[in-house]
């Protein structure tokens, strides 16, 4: 009679073990996973837009385990976190290149002329296999349809674990079920190039299935739409947000779930 109290004990554990697996599980899958997102990397020794290993890693200690990074298509075709090759490579190069470079070209600029690690996609896979807590959101800069599943299809090559830890970012209502068929889990729809009316962001995204967040910029979040998207359970993001009093205002006014940010951290 003990022995079978103890299999009958035994069964409703394991049982238990099994719905619990099977709830969270269920729960990944249904929910985007909402924390605040570093932006570029966030900041590192006062200066932002650096997309390198050196605010990855600063930032990560501070607490932060979302980060955005900015992809850019090297001559070669390769993928390396830099803003494009205008303005913000020059803030960290120190010039504007007359010709996109090469990724041999990149490294060796990245070894003379920058005070950082800019991190190329082999540099960041070793990174995240290194920091397994990490997750990356994706800006792709060269952001047309092509670029961004090609850019996608690199780094499915390339980093560990892609489909959970690599959260992309699409441009396009059209692009989500092309990147979901890809494996990646967690999709964020960005709509700083997106001008349609928010009643068309409303309309497309009632063809979205499994976890996604929409993030948008300050001006269009100061508005009815993350409310409206908060009624149908859809998570959402602003960017940049540096001051705690305009993350309050977001949060607490407009409804928005969470912020990208230069320098606020997790906490806060």
């Amino acid at each position: 009679m003990k022995k079978k109290y103890i299999i009958f004990i035994t069964a409703v554990f394991l049982i238990c073990i099994l719905c619990a697996f099977f709830f969270f599980v269920g729960s990944r899958e249904k929910n985007f996973i909402i924390k605040r997102i570093a932006h570029a990397g966030g900041i590192i020794n006062d200066t932002t837009y650096t997309d390198s290993i050196d605010a990855l890693n600063s930032n990560l200690k501070k607490g932060f385990s979302y980060f955005e990074l900015d992809f850019s298509f090297t001559s070669d075709n390769n993928l390396v976190c830099t803003h494009g090759w205008g303005d913000n490579f020059a803030k960290i190069f120190g010039y504007k290149p007359m010709e996109i470079p090469t990724l041999e070209e990149f490294l060796q600029l990245n070894k003379a002329k920058s005070k950082f690690n800019i991190c190329t996609l082999d540099s960041l896979a070793d990174w995240m296999r290194n920091n397994p807590s990490a997750y990356i959101i994706t800006d792709i800069k060269e952001n047309n349809e092509k670029n961004v599943l090609e850019a996608l299809s690199l780094m499915a090559k390339k980093i560990p674990d892609f489909k959970f830890r690599i959260i992309p970012q699409i441009y396009l209502p059209d692009e989500f079920d092309k990147v979901k068929k890809m494996g990646y889990q967690q999709i964020i729809w960005t709509l700083y190039k997106y001008n349609s009316s928010d009643a068309d962001v409303l309309s497309a995204v009632k063809n979205f299935t499994g976890p996604f967040a929409i993030t948008m910029p300050q001006l269009r979040a100061k508005t009815n739409l993350p409310l409206e998207l908060a009624k149908l359970k859809i998570p959402t993001y602003t960017h940049t947000v540096n001051s705690l009093d305009d993350k309050n205002e977001f949060i607490k006014k407009y409804s928005v779930s969470e912020i990208y940010t230069d320098s606020l951290l997790p906490n806060q």
